[in-house]
């Protein structure tokens, strides 16, 4: 490329033209977020004692303790190592000389009181269909072989009505204010379903909006929703996806209160104006000169090899891979575009040109194969490899010739552009 090459702001105005539907302001949309929060909701709830002690009685089953077991589990790392305990294995005591013996804490072997639900699949049933103060039979599992020890048990209990009593309330209490909430939010949607005028709708359910402006894809974070339970992705799905001057459905964050989002506005996508976009279009003329260029530059070394003429070293690097193979069994580093390419061009022959990067440009040449050189039992299966392999290639390995294409000379047309390179 020559050094001096300028560009014109003609030329720059009709690559503009060309473009320009590419160069886009994004759009932007004005939203109302309208949330039913419910510490503005009345909580003043009276809970008569009589329904209650009706939900206790209803509900006796759930208001249990479940019974809990204080677990010791031993590991060994044989078998033979296990049964070796457990023949003379007879109660507490056995552990404590174990333990003692090989130098292990008893923290690390007692899994405390649990439950039947906390324990793993492979030892919950076994744990509680044991008596306390028995060892379990050997069990196999992916850690090594377990034996288990119950050294105590704490059965099923009722709670007491007093026990319970203040959880029953407080949830009656939060229902009946998440009722409160929700009658407000229905009496809000289907007065904006009436009218479809959000002013109205707030005034008669008496709810305040907060309004927020140029809302895009990238900045949905100046969003603030307490506790929301939804990924930004979700967010901008809601948003984007409403017409102007519709309501979303009601949503709930974290803290159970309500909200809404209305779409107030809508700025369409356009695009940008010259001046703005300017600089923008600039680059992309660079862009495609140093395209244009490596590419010249990439025809120019193929075709010399081709001729067995020696191409100018300074244009190009010259890379010898170790061996390959076209999974990952061998020289996993090597891109596997790359590998895909090598594996469908024939032995000694180059490969077509390929543009691997914004400016540079690849071609290759398999220059040996081999089906030795990997053990029988690291062989893959034909039909488990993941690349297709050109039918005149019917060895597992190759080694190859890449022919790296970069355009290394520099222009001193825009700093930028330099430092692409």
């Amino acid at each position: 490329m020559n050094n001096k090459k300028k560009i014109s702001d003609n030329d720059i105005i009709k690559h503009y033209d060309i473009i320009k539907n590419t160069l886009l302001v994004p759009e932007k949309r004005h939203i109302n977020l309208i949330t039913i929060d419910k510490n503005n909701i009345d909580s003043d709830v009276a809970i008569k004692e009589e329904e209650i002690i009706k939900i206790y009685n209803t509900n006796l089953d759930f208001y249990k303790t479940p019974e809990k077991r204080r677990i010791f589990q031993l590991i060994f790392d044989s078998e033979i190592k296990a049964k070796e305990f457990l023949d003379n294995a007879k109660n507490l005591d056995s552990i404590n000389n174990y333990i003692n013996k090989n130098n292990i804490k008893k923290n690390d072997i007692d899994l405390g009181y649990v439950t039947k639900e906390g324990l793993s699949d492979d030892i919950s049933e076994i744990s509680f269909n044991l008596s306390k103060r028995k060892f379990s039979n050997i069990i196999k599992s992916a850690f090594g072989w377990k034996v288990l020890f119950i050294e105590d048990i704490k059965s099923e209990k009722n709670l007491s009505f007093e026990e319970v009593k203040k959880f029953i309330e407080d949830d009656l209490i939060n229902d009946t204010i998440s009722e409160r909430i929700y009658e407000k939010a229905n009496s809000f949607y289907e007065k904006f379903i009436e009218t479809n005028d959000l002013s109205s709708s707030l005034k008669f359910s008496n709810l305040e909006k907060k309004n927020i402006k140029n809302i895009e894809i990238d900045n949905i974070k100046k969003i603030e929703i307490n506790g929301k339970k939804f990924s930004e992705d979700t967010l901008v799905k809601i948003i984007f996806n409403l017409k102007e001057g519709s309501l979303s459905d009601p949503l709930e964050n974290k803290n159970n209160n309500l909200f809404f989002i209305h779409l107030e506005k809508i700025i369409e996508s356009m695009p940008k104006k010259f001046d703005v976009a300017k600089e923008e279009v600039i680059q992309d003329i660079y862009k495609n000169l140093r395209k244009d260029e490596a590419k010249k530059i990439a025809d120019k070394v193929y075709n010399n090899l081709l001729k067995k003429i020696t191409p100018d070293p300074t244009s190009y690097n010259l890379i010898k891979t170790n061996w390959i193979t076209n999974d990952n069994r061998l020289d996993s580093k090597v891109d596997q575009k790359i590998k895909k390419i090598i594996f469908k061009t024939k032995l000694n022959t180059y490969s077509k040109i390929k543009q691997m990067e914004e400016n540079k440009f690849i071609f290759v040449k398999p220059t040996a194969q081999s089906n030795k050189i990997l053990e029988k039992d690291k062989r893959t299966i034909s039909k488990d490899i993941l690349l297709d392999v050109s039918n005149s290639i019917d060895n597992d390995i190759l080694s190859a010739l890449l022919i790296d294409l970069k355009v290394k000379k520099k222009s001193n047309i825009n700093q930028n552009f330099i430092n692409s390179f």
